[in-house]
């Protein structure tokens, strides 16, 4: 019996380490799954955002892909790419706040198991075409 148990039991670890890299929320402004934040400490200015970014998550401006600016809200709630440039949310009640990426926290494994320390890794939405052009 103890050998069947000595057996099992990498792959009880195993189970753990993954069940520990599964998010339990999201926890990013609008419950977006890319952790996208108002918050600057240790985040970073978002330049390329996730393709699935406007539509189920954030409303953007009609213009939001040709931006070559940062994400920012306007102050009218929606979202625009042309965050530091002149005349970024001009047609929006003006400059909002800006919105900050942040990395996954790391997750240990359990001690003893071999899987490798990772971030979890989320699925991708889909988006709404039609709300760029509102």
């Amino acid at each position: 019996m103890r050998n069947i148990v000595l057996s099992i039991l990498p792959f009880i670890a195993l189970i753990i380490a993954l069940l520990l890299n599964t998010p339990a929320h999201a926890t990013g402004v609008n419950g977006n799954p890319w952790n996208y934040t108002f918050v600057a400490a240790g985040g970073k200015r978002i330049y390329a955002p996730d393709p699935a970014f406007c539509g189920q998550y954030f409303h953007c401006i009609p213009n939001f892909l040709r931006g070559k600016g940062y994400v920012m809200q306007c102050r009218d709630g929606m979202y625009s790419k042309s965050g530091g440039l002149s005349g970024s949310c001009s047609r929006h009640e003006g400059d909002g706040s800006v919105l900050y990426a942040h990395d996954a926290i790391p997750v240990q494994p359990v001690p003893g198991s071999s899987v490798p320390k990772m971030s979890p890794v989320l699925p991708l939405t889909g988006s709404d075409p039609s709300l760029l052009h509102r």
